[in-house]
């Protein structure tokens, strides 16, 4: 059976940037693209593809380091936000509305970026066919990024765990368990907004570094290195326990 996941309900860009945008600010989103071009080896030029690239937040930065940017996301209202958003900060970015599952091109960039837990929506069959897709339109010496939740340091929390995020009289609420049986976190979110109350569930498949490097390597990829989210280099039999993130690089030979 396919995990649940209410993507339109998870990915309403009106209520996710609404109190996303009060962690994810400009100081730690000018951070994790700086990080990103350092760990793609993205320079002016460099063709790069973002997957799951939500509201664009990571893609424009890229952007205005010179980077020729695509941007793709199954969400229109996030594109929308986007290209407004490109536009005020005076860079292009080709902006792409369809599944990261069927990427319509061969062998048309230098990296592929998918940052911020992207990877890991779908189940074992979807994830796969993602990353096959990713290799089929990088060229050859490519390289992927891929960030996902660290699954060991996740872990040692207490279960179920509680998230809030809170703005002004407004709160979303995320109670979260792990099933060990299928790796996956099973997450019910809780949206309270003025006098409207939205609940909706999700599901997303944890990695450690061992798990995630033979995901990448059944797609043809070679590892090339592990890093926390500060970039700090790790294991890729172990990685760090400490880690909230887990970033890895692989190359299409």
């Amino acid at each position: 059976m396919s995990p649940r996941f209410d993507l339109d309900a998870v990915f309403a860009p009106d209520d996710y940037i609404y109190f996303f945008e009060t962690l994810l600010t400009d100081e730690v989103s000018d951070e994790e693209a700086a990080l990103a071009a350092v760990l793609l080896g993205v320079d002016r030029g460099t063709e790069v593809l973002d997957l799951g690239c939500g509201y664009g937040r990571i893609a424009i930065r890229l952007a205005r380091l010179g980077a020729a940017v695509t941007g793709l996301d199954r969400s229109r209202g996030f594109l929308e936000r986007a290209a407004r958003d490109a536009v005020a900060a005076g860079v292009d970015v080709e902006w792409v509305e369809s599944d990261m599952r069927m990427l319509p091109w061969a062998e048309e960039f230098d990296r592929v970026l998918m940052w911020g837990s992207t990877f890991g929506i779908g189940d074992d069959a979807g994830n796969a066919a993602v990353l096959d897709a990713a290799f089929r339109v990088l060229r050859p010496g490519g390289r992927i990024l891929v960030d996902v939740v660290n699954r060991d340091r996740a872990l040692r929390r207490p279960l179920p765990a509680t998230v809030n995020i809170e703005r002004d009289t407004d709160w979303l609420s995320d109670r979260w368990d792990f099933d060990p049986e299928t790796g996956r976190s099973e997450t019910d979110r809780t949206i309270v907004r003025g006098t409207a109350t939205r609940t909706m569930h999700f599901s997303m498949r944890l990695f450690t570094p061992p798990d995630l490097g033979r995901h990448l390597e059944a797609a043809g990829f070679e590892v090339l290195g592990v890093y926390d989210e500060q970039g700090t280099p790790g294991s890729l039999e172990a990685g760090s326990s400490d880690a909230h993130r887990l970033l890895m690089v692989a190359a299409k030979p």
